[in-house]
């Protein structure tokens, strides 16, 4: 977040002060700080009147959350959670599509669905920070062997998976 501090006046001199020491560089209406402290502003007119004025500004850090990967292909039905790490912060909430899903203020999160997955997590100033990811579940082969088999002995069996092809030829030695 950017923070600009407005002297209110549009003309005249500017002389912007960070905790006392004058900002040399800093002679416009405007002054955008970069640092915590107190600010103050005089401004002198056309006829060499000043008036001045000061404001403390506060800068805090936002919560760090480690980058998360770019998108995780976990096989359908299996287990699956997003494990994040994060710090300094004091709410989190997960979202699945863009929309905020109930009771997710955990940094573990059980995930079924493919689809953007992203993590907000605030701290007591109301500074945030989000990382987003992508799970894409991977479709599980369907295997399908069909009915319990009875043969005669030495007689081979074939047996069929059902995926494209994939065939298994059993026989007993």
């Amino acid at each position: 977040e950017i923070v600009t501090l407005d002297a209110g006046v549009s003309t005249g001199t500017y002389l912007w002060f960070r905790d006392g020491t004058l900002i040399t560089s800093a002679t416009n209406k405007t002054y955008t700080p970069t640092q915590s402290g107190v600010y103050r502003v005089v401004v002198t007119n056309a006829s060499n009147c000043s008036g001045d004025d000061q404001v403390n500004v506060m800068f805090f850090s936002s919560p760090t959350i480690q980058p998360l990967q770019v998108e995780y292909t976990p096989c359908q039905g299996t287990t699956f959670s997003l494990v994040a790490v994060a710090a300094d912060f004091q709410t989190l909430q997960w979202s699945y599509n863009n929309s905020p899903i109930a009771s997710s203020n955990v940094l573990t999160l059980p995930v079924t669905n493919s689809g953007i997955y992203a993590l907000e997590a605030s701290n007591n100033i109301g500074c945030k920070t989000k990382v987003e990811t992508t799970v894409s579940f991977k479709p599980k082969p369907t295997v399908n062997l069909g009915a319990d088999i009875v043969a005669c002995k030495d007689n081979s069996v074939e047996l069929n998976a059902g995926n494209e092809g994939t065939m298994f030829k059993w026989q007993q030695n």
